[in-house]
């Protein structure tokens, strides 16, 4: 997917700024509740940011039976990739289940226009699969093409790893223990214990609420956290790496952070890690390691965001 998810997660942290894989489930078809990610493949025309494939990121919550099921999405917590939304928030998101079983989701993006996708089978309670046809003409081309959905699970108690600054700075331990509640809301802290900007950080602190919301989306979880000090940190957390490659073992085994420090003593600091992990029971299960992916590109791009 190239840098498609480094531009979609840079997109979302710009929208808060400014607005101040899950194991399937063989016995049930219903799409469950939880955080989606939609993936476009085969394309006809893409219309994407940086010419990836076309993503749609949400939550939504399920209820009823496959036949008489009511799909509620969160509207705030659906982003895209797509250049089809100058917001990159879609305007509307309709899910549903036909009396056969079927999935299908309609997003109308912020220009008008519709990508339609269609399960063409009942999939499990995580995963369903299709086709995708969009508005004729105007931005989206008519772009079609095939798509998988996927749920994923949510991050919940402690994860860890190494961040290391873009700037090539002491690399830095940090510690993230995570909650979601039903809205899909983050809570917890983040501590860094040789990194006084972040060694002692409340997700969705009253510092961090002036910059937006702490949430779950789809294969991503946008936090900011902040302390007593002044100090606000930016973290985005994803199931992919900078160049778009899922990690192995994947999410929630393994996690690609991404971090900036829009205030206080480090602010203007950003910078990334190799990769995160979770902790069970008191062990910490090792990392694949991976290079440390740093630069002025990716950085500037981070940091401009969050600035804006």
């Amino acid at each position: 997917m190239g840098r498609t998810r480094v531009k979609l997660l840079t997109l979302i942290i710009a929208i808060l700024v400014v607005s101040s894989s899950a194991s399937a489930d063989k016995g049930n078809t219903t799409p469950a509740t939880g955080q989606w990610t939609i993936v476009a493949s085969n394309e006809t025309s893409p219309n994407t940011i940086d010419g990836g494939p076309l993503q749609i990121i949400t939550d939504w919550t399920s209820n009823g039976a496959a036949k008489s099921l009511a799909i509620t999405p969160v509207l705030a917590n659906t982003f895209t990739n797509s250049t089809c939304s100058a917001s990159g928030q879609p305007a509307a998101l309709m899910a549903d289940v036909d009396p056969n079983g079927k999935p299908s989701v309609v997003v109308t993006l912020d220009n008008g226009q519709q990508v339609v996708f269609s399960g063409t089978n009942s999939g499990t309670s995580s995963q369903f699969s299709g086709t995708f046809t969009s508005t004729g003409g105007g931005c989206t081309q008519a772009d079609s093409g095939n798509f998988t959905a996927t749920l994923y699970q949510p991050l919940l108690g402690s994860i860890t790893g190494t961040v290391q600054s873009y700037a090539g700075t002491n690399s830095t331990n940090v510690t993230m223990n995570l909650s979601i509640d039903s809205n899909f809301n983050v809570t917890g802290t983040v501590k860094a214990a040789n990194k006084p900007c972040m060694a002692n950080l409340t997700i969705n602190g009253p510092a961090a609420q002036a910059y937006g919301p702490s949430f779950a989306s789809g294969d991503t979880e946008t936090i900011l956290a902040s302390d007593n000090s002044g100090n606000v940190v930016g973290f985005v957390i994803s199931a992919t790496d900078a160049n778009g490659n899922f990690l192995f073992p994947p999410w929630p085994s393994q996690m690609y952070v991404t971090y900036d420090v829009v205030a206080g003593t480090c602010s203007g600091d950003a910078g990334t890690d190799a990769p995160f992990h979770q902790v069970q029971n008191g062990v910490k299960h090792a990392p694949i390691r991976r290079p440390i992916r740093r630069g002025p590109q990716h950085g500037v791009e981070f940091h401009e965001a969050l600035s804006r």
